[in-house]
């Protein structure tokens, strides 16, 4: 199992319970990817017609160089920047904010470099 298949698991069963716990009837989607290549990576493309609503985000640097990476829909404004040093990476909760792109906007990961970068997202199609 990859290391993102493992932080999803962790990652999933703790929102699962936080909805639970707090009676939100909010269920989240997972979505994974690994991220390789400069540029834009897409980590989801949503079903015609819909859009994505980004509840949780994971994204872990497995390479072995410094890679700057951030998120955007479609060729958007960059969120969440950071330079990630080799086996480090961000965890971002955002339940509640309802960072959300436009009808048939892809999510995608960018990357400063070539490299190895996990992605796990929990989201909803909307």
């Amino acid at each position: 199992m990859a290391s993102w298949e493992r932080r999803y698991e962790a990652w999933k069963a703790i929102y699962d319970k936080l909805c639970e716990i707090l009676s939100l009837d909010d269920p989240a989607t997972p979505w994974s990817c690994t991220a390789s290549a400069s540029g834009d990576n897409v980590v989801k493309t949503p079903t015609s017609g819909k859009k994505l609503r980004i509840k949780f985000l994971d994204v872990w640097n497995n390479g072995a160089a410094d890679i700057t990476v951030y998120l955007r829909f479609g060729t958007g404004t960059a969120r969440f920047k950071k330079t990630l040093a080799p086996k480090t990476g961000f965890i971002m909760n955002l339940k509640g904010c309802n960072w959300e792109g436009g009808v048939n906007e892809a999510l995608n990961i960018n990357l400063s470099g070539a490299g190895t970068v996990d992605v796990t997202v929990l989201g909803q199609e909307i």
